[in-house]
Formats: structure tokens, sequence, C-alpha cells
């Protein structure tokens, strides 16, 4: 499992309950899915290590992981237009997934700035974007 396939599944989970996702609002499903994950022992802690390979960065809207922003940035702010593929073994994130993916992605972005590791470095961001990095201690809060 890797931080593109939980990408992969947020979208897949879209498509089969017939929401819609934008890049930003997939940047925030999957900091706080992994969130949840973690503080909800949704999945064992080996399995987060694993899926944890590329880290969020603080952004100013956010924590995103650049890799697959960029991937999905030719959709701009407009809907990503990919089903995405289901992954089994990121089924136990459905429900939170499902839940996030039915707020609103600026309700998240400003939960996001609420949280301390953010609020602590949001000083480092020029323009729209930081290299300082999230473990996955900070993800948990």
């Amino acid at each position: 499992m890797t931080m593109n396939q939980l990408a992969e599944h947020i979208l897949a989970v879209a498509h089969e309950n017939n929401n819609t996702v934008t890049n930003l609002h997939l940047q925030k499903i999957m900091y706080f899915t992994l969130q949840r994950a973690l503080n909800n022992k949704l999945l064992n802690y080996n399995e987060l290590l694993e899926l944890y390979d590329q880290h969020f960065l603080v952004w100013r809207y956010g924590p995103v992981i650049p890799t697959i922003y960029k991937k999905y940035s030719l959709y701009s702010a407009s809907p990503i237009m990919i089903s995405g593929y289901y992954s089994q073994k990121l089924s136990p994130l459905d429900n939170a997934i499902e839940e996030l993916l039915n707020t609103n992605p600026f309700r998240l972005v400003n939960q996001s700035h609420s949280e301390p590791f953010w609020k602590n470095h949001q000083r480092e961001i020029s323009g729209w974007r930081s290299e300082v990095e999230y473990t996955l201690k900070d993800v948990e809060n």
C-alpha cells in the first residue's frame, strides 16, 4: 500500500458514491483519512508505515503530497475525472473517506490550519508552499 494507492482508492470510493473530488479535496481527504486511521487504529501501525511512503508538506491550503498534487493538477479546481482503483486492503478506511467526501473541502482546510503542526510551521510557507514535512506522528496530532 502506498499514498498513490490511497489516492486511487479515494477516487474509487467517490466514484462508487457518485461524489466528485477536486485536487484540493483529495489532499485533505488523504490527510484526514490517514489521521483517522492512526487515531482509530483502522489499520495496524506497520501497514500505516508502509502506506505513508510520501510525506505531506505544509502548504498554504494545508497538508499536500506534491507528487500526487502534480499528478492531478491538470484538473485545476475542477473535479478529477478518473474513477480510481478500489483496494480491498484499504477498505477499513471507507467510512472515514465517505464522511470526508461529504465535508466541504474548505472546512477541511480550516481544520488542518487549526492543528498545531501546521500552525507552528505556517511562517515557513513561501508563496503557496514549504518543504516542511509531516512525520506520521505529526499527522496523528
